[in-house]
């Protein structure tokens, strides 16, 4: 004998405790920017680009997406690095190296590049419950001028932070 189970409405007995079901996202959350954000600075800066996310559970994993925008690197061997800073901190030194630099954008021709869009992921461990704040830095780590993490008065570039259970 088979039985089948219909439900409509999935409500939590207790607050807190939800259905965990691995594999499955908890919680979204974003921070989008608009306009022109440019960095001269070999050195990594804040790209005002960052969202506070307090996961549900310790084992889960933080997807963390950078998209959108558009790139701009101003002069041929100009070089641009994004980065992940965990609450003002290098993630690289939060969760040990990869975790660091998320992308680099390298112009070697003799014109300036734009792509149309970036997209870079991350995949950190939630570690405890307790709230910290993704932040987007980046650099102009090599050549003159200016890279630009986004470049256009009607474009946006967005951060998605997402709670992975497992």
């Amino acid at each position: 004998m088979s039985s089948t189970l219909y439900v409509d409405n999935l409500i939590e007995k207790t607050s807190g405790n939800g259905v965990h079901i691995p594999g499955h996202v908890i919680q979204t959350q974003y921070a989008t920017i608009l306009g022109d954000v440019g960095v001269a600075s070999t050195s990594p800066v804040s790209s005002g680009l960052s969202k506070a996310f307090t996961p549900k559970y310790a084992n889960s994993i933080i997807r963390l997406s950078v998209m959108g925008g558009r790139i701009y690197v101003s002069v041929a061997g100009k070089q641009m690095d994004i980065y992940l800073f965990v609450d003002g901190v290098n993630g690289a030194t939060v969760f040990g190296n990869g975790y660091g630099r998320l992308s680099s954008i390298y112009d070697n021709s003799s014109s300036s590049v734009h792509p149309s869009a970036n997209s870079c992921v991350a995949y950190v461990p939630a570690t405890n419950t307790n709230s910290r704040t993704y932040q987007i830095y980046f650099s102009a780590s090599s050549g003159a001028g200016t890279a630009y993490l986004n470049q256009g008065s009607d474009i946006r570039v967005y951060l998605s932070v997402e709670e992975i259970a497992q």
